[in-house]
């Protein structure tokens, strides 16, 4: 679904408070339908608290330097539209595959038919056909699901005319939509004097690491990274470990994650006042 972009003049306020109204609608989903929802399962455990740590930094930031909530708004759409060509340049390659196992299906076809008797060709033509889809099923991800009914060729043809265009048009729309938004006063005026590509990218390709260091969270980050890290990604630990953590763990990573909310929340009210005092209804619920 594409973001929409409204193209009435924004104010600071205004931003602000979009901005602190959908880190709380996150969150709310994240505890509502992940977190109590887990069981106290290892993963979302680990997941939610490293989010909720990621949040915690990014809004410490937004105090800190104001332009940084700015480049959280505005990015948003740049984001999608960086996300809209790689589903782009994947899918062209998928159809790219598509054709070369047409082509090939094609080939061995003609061969069969030529160097053997009738019912000899159907039997190879039925084994060439199930390797063929077998090598498609491993190396086409995006585009598959239709190709064993329609067909290579066909499914190559329902691609390029149907997902392929949708995809470049909401690209298309995107970009306007970018292009309106960079107009608007507030972002013009607050970053257009010193370059406004320079200016938004200040933290956006700075690592977490680093965005922790700025305001104060370097230990924090180290030891949820460095805990969570080997029990979330493929390493020699997480193969072996158990799947559930201790109990004392479970309080551990309980504790970091109040303390982590209540943090957010206080600090999401100095940026715009919002009540988000929900936040403790939510947890008693």
């Amino acid at each position: 679904m594409l973001l929409q972009v409204n193209t009435f003049r924004m104010n600071e306020v205004e931003i602000k408070c979009k901005v602190c109204n959908a880190i709380f609608n996150k969150i709310e989903y994240i505890l509502k339908e992940e977190l109590f929802n887990s069981n106290d399962d290892m993963l979302v455990l680990s997941s939610v608290t490293r989010y909720l740590l990621e949040t915690l930094i990014s809004t410490e930031i937004m105090l800190k330097e104001k332009e940084y909530i700015y480049e959280i708004y505005y990015y948003r759409n740049v984001e999608l539209k960086e996300k809209l060509k790689i589903v782009i340049k994947r899918i062209k390659k998928e159809i790219i595959y598509l054709q070369d196992f047409a082509d090939e299906k094609d080939r061995r076809a003609d061969w069969s038919n030529v160097n053997s008797d009738v019912l000899e060709s159907i039997e190879l033509n039925k084994e060439i056909e199930e390797e063929i889809y077998l090598k498609a099923k491993e190396n086409i991800t995006l585009i598959f699901e239709g190709v064993e009914l329609n067909g290579f060729s066909f499914q190559k043809h329902i691609v390029e005319e149907n997902i392929l265009k949708k995809c470049e048009k909401d690209l298309d729309n995107i970009s306007k939509e970018i292009e309106v938004l960079s107009e608007e006063a507030i972002f013009s005026d607050l970053f257009r004097e010193e370059g406004i590509n320079k200016k938004y990218k200040k933290y956006r390709k700075k690592s977490w690491h680093k965005k922790a260091k700025i305001v104060g969270l370097e230990d924090e980050y180290k030891y949820i990274y460095d805990f969570t890290s080997s029990l979330i990604h493929f390493s020699s630990y997480s193969i072996f470990t158990s799947n559930e953590f201790i109990d004392e763990e479970i309080d551990m990573m309980y504790s970091f994650i109040l303390q982590y909310l209540e943090r957010i929340h206080n600090n999401l009210i100095k940026l715009c006042g919002l009540d988000v005092m929900q936040f403790y209804k939510i947890i008693n619920d």
